[in-house]
């Protein structure tokens, strides 16, 4: 690995250490199914109508949205709602380390190497103690629901690994503009929002917060990340 793709990767860390806690600004004011549509609408509107489509079949656009955007950060969305402080869900998240590993060697054939093995066994006993550890300020229900947000990013960063050389800028701009659809239909059966008085009564911290979640977060922290695995 490069160097400077191991500086890449950490900007992305950086970005997405931050990214915990304007997701928490955005649920004070937001249901989290509606803030998700609004992440990820402004992500892929309108650079959709400059982005040409990725050299992938539209089924694997929407496979990538569906695991990588929707299922991920519906579960750790819901799951931050639910409980979990944004410390917490940033640690819990990052079992999808353990996750990668196993998936990659049942489904890529990679074989981890002694430390990859030693970082997993780390993250894994870390988990059991957050787990061993939950309060009043952390429940087990968004617990369990940031490990689901966990598992299907392992899974998405596979995804993006099948997918392989395609412009990953294109892949994640499509990807968002199909992932606000369900995230809003979900919105409205299960939050019953008035999406109207939400948007006219956005606040200033509210807007910040989606536009973090929506441009520094998915468009350049996507991007970048997905470039780094394929």
């Amino acid at each position: 690995m490069k160097f400077t793709h191991i500086i890449l990767a950490l900007l992305v860390v950086a970005i997405w250490g931050f990214n915990f806690v304007f997701i928490k600004i955005g649920l004070a004011e937001l249901p989290p199914l509606l803030l998700a549509a609004f992440r990820f609408f402004l992500a892929g509107f309108p650079l959709i109508f400059f982005t040409k489509k990725p050299e992938v079949s539209f089924i694997k656009i929407i496979v990538f949205s569906i695991i990588t955007y929707v299922l991920q950060f519906g579960f750790l969305f819901v799951g931050m709602k639910a409980g979990m402080t944004a410390g917490m869900a940033a640690l819990v998240l990052q079992s999808q380390v353990i996750i990668v590993i196993v998936l990659a060697m049942l489904f890529l054939q990679e074989r981890p190497n002694q430390w990859q093995c030693i970082g997993g066994a780390i993250s894994f006993l870390g988990i059991l103690f957050v787990a061993e550890h939950l309060n009043q300020s952390m429940s087990l229900l968004g617990f369990i629901f940031v490990l689901f947000a966990a598992f299907y990013w392992g899974l998405g960063n596979l995804i993006v690994k099948k997918i392989g050389a395609v412009n990953m800028i294109s892949l994640v701009v499509w990807g968002s503009a199909f992932a606000w659809i369900p995230f809003l239909i979900a919105s409205i059966v299960f939050e019953h929002v008035d999406i109207g008085s939400h948007i006219i009564n956005l606040s200033l911290p509210a807007i910040i917060s989606i536009l973090y979640l929506a441009y520094p977060t998915t468009l350049f922290g996507f991007v970048a990340w997905s470039w780094l695995i394929r």
